[in-house]
């Protein structure tokens, strides 16, 4: 099944449509327990995906491995800049040394605080396949992609997580969420 199959599924379409007429006027209850990254917690009544931002909080730090400054977030705003550094600094560095890129990798993970994914990291960057791997995973993942859900197997996709996940977001130019 391509891209243009799936979306044109009954239910699909039909999701679509109900959240192009809802989202912005869709009552969502917050209830996020208190942690370390949402300090105090979150329990907010909101309307629409509007309002749910304005209750966004996710406080995480992580270091630039080019500058080694510690940018920190907080809240929404924050954390897009954030996430905009992260961004720049996974698609610069893919191209260039292996190291790099592994490093900018784990800052997403620090981001995160998620860890699992860091020996897949650390095999990949030492075979030398990392940044192929990712480029690879990026147009598997593409939203507005020619790819087919059977080419999502087991021998493209060698490791799938949260922290993986982050990364593979972060990389995509297509709008592909975390």
């Amino acid at each position: 099944m391509d891209r243009q199959q799936f979306l044109e599924r009954p239910m699909v379409a039909g999701l679509v449509e109900w959240l192009r007429a809802n989202l912005a006027t869709i009552p969502v209850e917050l209830r996020i327990a208190a942690s370390r990254y949402v300090p105090g917690g979150i329990n907010a009544q909101c309307i629409g995906l509007e309002e749910v931002l304005t209750n966004y909080r996710w406080h995480s730090s992580w270091n630039d491995p080019r500058t080694n400054r510690e940018v920190v977030a907080g809240d929404w705003e924050t954390t897009r800049e954030s996430l905009k550094q992260l961004r720049h600094g996974l698609r610069g560095a893919i191209g260039q040394d292996g190291g790099l890129l592994e490093s900018y990798c784990k800052a997403v993970l620090q981001w995160g605080g998620v860890y699992g994914a860091i020996p897949f990291l650390r095999y990949k960057t030492v075979d030398g396949t990392l940044a192929d791997y990712l480029s690879s995973m990026q147009q598997l993942l593409k939203i507005n992609g020619n790819q087919t859900l059977d080419q999502l197997n087991a021998q493209s996709v060698l490791r799938f997580d949260s922290g993986l996940t982050k990364i593979h977001a972060l990389l995509d130019s297509s709008g592909l969420p975390i």
